[in-house]
């Protein structure tokens, strides 16, 4: 870090801050106001608070520069616009964090942004368990059997999930799908004689196209008609835990992530033509 006095102080205004639930109100409550100017008798009709303690901290928070007033408003000043609005990221990050802990225990450092985690702090997470370890990959499935469209980009691929695709598959004509993987991936369904037939078989359905990659793809990203599923996997390549939303801002995310791996893809000629 920086100068140590001066983290030391900003750690203390961020205290000043987060011990007192008046005081964050009062800011949340100016930081929503229009103008960010609230007449006092607000702070009085909307908070549960005494008008001492109303007093009290609007006091504490103009001592502190993060608010001014006159006989009858109380405005932020520009320190207090720029403190609270990084107060309240930092809460929401916290928050988004603490909700998507199962899945950010597997994901891979620094992927995913403070905005992208306040998205996706809403999405349905499914949690592999001892008593349901297939259920991220079930989820997958399931979605596959109800959407017509779908472009995955694959960090592993599994029987299990390979077998499941292929009855679906058999069962809905509808369905098109591609699938962009990493080298090793490729290289495992050119080589390993039980992948490459069970590739050969969906690829014979004529629904499915296979693209390389150049690029390792470090967790499964997959788009199906306007539905998002991101999903990670743990150090022996087993799905850990998925996310499932219809967020237009992270839809865009994860299809323009698709597109990036796709403008480095070729189709998968290793494969045996499956005719």
């Amino acid at each position: 870090m920086g100068d140590t006095v001066g983290d030391q102080q900003a750690i203390e205004e961020i205290g000043f801050l987060a011990n007192s639930a008046s005081r964050v109100n009062m800011l949340e409550l100016l930081r929503e106001a229009d103008s960010r100017r609230v007449a006092k008798a607000t702070f009085r009709d909307r908070l549960d608070c005494s008008r001492t303690t109303i007093g009290r901290n609007l006091e504490a928070l103009e001592e502190r520069g993060f608010i001014e007033r006159d006989h009858d408003d109380v405005a932020l000043t520009r320190i207090g616009e720029v403190v609270a609005g990084d107060f309240f990221e930092l809460v929401e990050t916290v928050a988004a964090t603490r909700a998507l802990e199962p899945f950010l225990e597997w994901a891979p450092p620094g992927e995913f942004d403070p905005p992208l985690l306040w998205r996706l702090a809403d999405a349905t997470m499914i949690v592999a368990t001892q008593a349901n370890p297939y259920a991220p990959e079930d989820a997958h499935v399931e979605l596959m059997e109800v959407t017509e469209t779908h472009r995955f980009a694959l960090p592993i691929v599994g029987e299990r999930g390979m077998e499941a695709s292929f009855e679906m598959l058999q069962t809905n004509d509808d369905v098109s799908v591609e699938l962009i993987v990493g080298p090793e991936i490729a290289e495992l369904f050119d080589s390993h004689p039980r992948y490459r037939e069970k590739m050969q078989r969906v690829l014979r359905t004529g629904q499915v196209e296979v693209r390389r990659s150049d690029d390792e793809i470090p967790y499964f990203v997959g788009l199906y008609d306007e539905t998002v599923h991101l999903s990670v996997v743990d150090e022996d390549g087993r799905p850990r835990a998925l996310l499932e939303t219809e967020d237009d801002d992270v839809y865009a995310w994860a299809e323009d992530r698709y597109r990036k791996y796709r403008q480095t893809a070729d189709p998968l000629e290793q494969v045996m033509d499956p005719h």
